[in-house]
């Protein structure tokens, strides 16, 4: 599955997706899961939890050493996705 990195014992079950939120759709064919905008991110979370994953770590690190010094942005893409995706406090997505 795109997108995903698959630990050996139970890939479906928490599939790592590295979240990146854009402001508009990004070609189909060439985007993975976790990249795009709201609405297909929360399609893609959807699909995991129809294949049975307990659970998603989402990954903001997106091959910038650099930007690791800085979180904010990390945390504002989180805060976004639990204020508009995510249910946090009933662990399940809205």
């Amino acid at each position: 599955m795109p997108g995903c990195s698959c630990s050996p014992r139970g890939w479906w079950r928490w599939p790592r997706v590295r979240l990146r939120l854009t402001g508009s759709p990004l070609d189909e064919e060439w985007r993975l899961r976790g990249e795009g905008t709201l609405d297909r991110i929360r399609a893609d979370l959807q699909l995991l939890e129809s294949l049975g994953a307990d659970y998603v770590p989402l990954d903001t690190y997106y091959d910038d050493p650099e930007a690791t010094w800085h979180h904010e942005h990390a945390w504002k893409v989180l805060a976004t996705l639990a204020e508009s995706v995510l249910d946090p406090e009933h662990r399940r997505l809205r």
